[in-house]
């Protein structure tokens, strides 16, 4: 329902299908867990999110890559370079929330640091370590990699804690801008950090 009102909203682009595929399934794993335990930590969701899907979403990989692609970007990017985009982050209890964006957060918020400009550096280092689908349809891997150069320099001047790396990621934005290069996967998974951060302190 969440993608037909999408379409219908956009006049059929897709514009966050992963956002409503990886937040859908975050959502069902903290009520799965919730039901069980009354409480809800961002992990054990995480591991919820796998037990539920983890097989079945690799036996759609395998027929995917088997079949004709189909008009979604990752899709098309499994076929053509053979990613497996966000189906294959969430058959593996999506690991880069696990092991990168959620303790980025937990360090910022004990640091002290802004809100926003922690989410900011949160969203360069997910781009360092995403085969954003995105990026790929759009530039491929040269795009790609070129982005998690601008990422790398970004972040050795501080990223959004500084006033020079703030400078530098407002350039990179206008520079995607006229590249067409959306690093999308990387924002859907930033949000997914951050709807499993704020949950975990409301349900401890």
């Amino acid at each position: 329902r969440a993608e037909r009102e999408m379409y219908a909203a956009t006049g059929g682009v897709n514009t966050h299908k992963g956002a409503i595929f990886t937040l859908g399934l975050l959502s069902a794993g903290a009520g799965l867990l919730y039901a069980k335990t009354g409480r809800l930590n961002a992990e054990a969701i995480l591991d919820e999110v796998q037990n539920l899907v983890g097989e079945p979403l690799k036996r759609e990989l395998a027929e995917l890559k088997a079949g004709e692609a189909d008009s979604a970007h990752g899709e098309a990017v499994l076929h053509r370079e053979g990613a497996g985009g966000v189906r294959s982050a969430a058959a593996k209890g999506f690991p880069v929330l696990r092991n990168v964006a959620l303790p980025l957060l937990r360090q910022y918020e004990a640091e002290g640091q802004a809100t926003e400009a922690s989410a900011l550096n949160v969203l360069l280092h997910l781009i360092l370590h995403v085969g954003d689908t995105n990026v790929l349809y759009r530039g491929g891997k040269d795009a790609l990699l070129t982005l998690r150069a601008d990422c790398r320099n970004i972040l050795s001047h501080g990223g959004a804690f500084t006033p020079k790396g703030t400078a530098l990621l407002y350039e990179l934005k206008e520079t995607c801008k006229q590249r067409n290069v959306s690093p999308g996967g990387a924002a859907d998974l930033l949000s997914a950090a951050l709807f499993l951060h704020r949950i975990e302190k409301i349900f401890r």
